[in-house]
């Protein structure tokens, strides 16, 4: 057990201040939030009265570590595990880390790939190494395992980002200086584009899918008019993201890939494809599309998509290269051909921020240097 944790802070400011304990008989000393993990430096303050905030609330921290069973010999103290030891193995840290990624707030679909990225990873190590600690794995084990990924730029690409988030967490946790896969290079890869729809043939596509399924034409008007993400936002609409006249949908920040409150207005052609859905709506929780309390499956509209793809390609209505995205991208190049403000476009599409819009309007042919020689200044 540990006894009384005091902060001393003397008079001079230049003179460095602690937090000081003993525990099980030894003396403690800490100057910054280090041994927690945390970004406290009170000797870094430039008034004594802000040096003494920064050490009360390094000895209110280290004071929680304690309580929740931290033993300073033992390492660095974390929120996520608690305690954190330095002989932890590789297998032990990893799953801790995937368990921890399991429980956000991340899509289905990225958390299918992040469990069969660490069970493939596991199968690749030895035995030795996954029983090794942490800080014995090699940083060449790690880039062979992602070069058997090496099939495509975009495969690989990929898996290297999901295998950084993970020894991100393992660097964050206090387990390693830096990634072990900090000094490796993405590969480069051909963008493929979602080519957009004139008019005439996003016409041909509306009547073709609302004679084909309602859901799918549904989904289509509402990723047009309100510019929603398909598999995400429009697949987990309820009641409750609806208001009362059915005229806004309002998006929570976990609901929505920007993170922030989205509040979108419902056009009225969208309104009208909704109205025999709505009294089936009994529940502030019933979805949009089951009409139930439990949504459809992640995969639902690419399952309707891709079963109707191969008669719409027959019959002209599909290019090889337009997708159900194509469907969102036609919509946003409308709007910025209408107001020229990316602002705007960036607003309506829920981009977090205006570098994203950018690089999607350049991608598609709506932006490019040229358009910008009118706006060079004179002299």
């Amino acid at each position: 057990m540990y006894i009384e944790v005091r902060a001393i802070n003397g008079k001079d400011l230049e003179k460095r201040g602690m937090i000081s304990f003993y525990f099980e008989g030894k003396r403690y000393r800490f100057y910054n939030g280090k041994h927690l993990g945390l970004d406290i430096n009170p000797n870094r303050q430039v008034t004594h009265k802000l040096k003494s905030a920064s050490l009360e609330q390094l000895k209110f921290k280290t004071i929680e570590a304690l309580n929740d069973g931290w033993n300073p010999e033992n390492g660095v103290y974390n929120k996520f595990r608690k305690v954190i030891t330095k002989g932890d193995t590789v297998e032990k840290v990893i799953e801790s880390i995937l368990e921890n990624k399991l429980n956000s707030p991340i899509s289905a679909s990225y958390k299918n790939d992040l469990r069969y990225l660490v069970r493939n990873l596991f199968s690749y190590l030895t035995r030795a190494e996954k029983e090794a600690k942490i800080t014995n794995l090699s940083a060449d084990r790690l880039i062979s395992f992602l070069y058997t990924y090496n099939t495509s730029a975009s495969n690989y690409n990929n898996k290297r980002r999901m295998l950084s988030v993970i020894f991100n967490e393992v660097v964050d946790r206090g387990y390693l200086l830096k990634s072990p896969l900090k000094n490796t290079r993405k590969q480069k890869q051909k963008v493929t584009l979602h080519v957009i729809y004139n008019d005439d043939e996003f016409t041909k596509l509306l009547e073709y899918l609302k004679g084909y399924n309602d859901d799918l034409y549904l989904m289509a008007l509402i990723m047009y008019g309100c510019l929603l993400r398909p598999h995400t936002e429009i697949l987990s609409l309820c009641k409750r993201h609806f208001n009362d006249e059915y005229s806004k949908i309002i998006l929570s920040g976990k609901e929505n890939k920007g993170g922030g409150i989205r509040v979108v207005n419902v056009p009225k052609y969208v309104q009208e494809a909704l109205e025999n859905r709505i009294e089936y709506l009994s529940h502030d929780d019933t979805n949009l599309f089951s009409l139930s309390l439990k949504k459809n499956n992640v995969g639902y509209f690419n399952t309707l998509w891709d079963r109707a793809k191969k008669d719409m390609l027959s019959k002209g209505i599909l290019k090889s290269n337009q997708t159900i995205y194509s469907i969102r991208h036609t919509s946003a190049v409308r709007i910025y051909q209408k107001c020229k403000d990316v602002s705007i476009v960036q607003k309506m599409m829920g981009h977090s921020n205006m570098s994203v819009t950018l690089t999607y309007l350049r991608s598609l042919g709506q932006m490019d240097v040229e358009n910008l020689i009118d706006y060079i200044p004179e002299i």
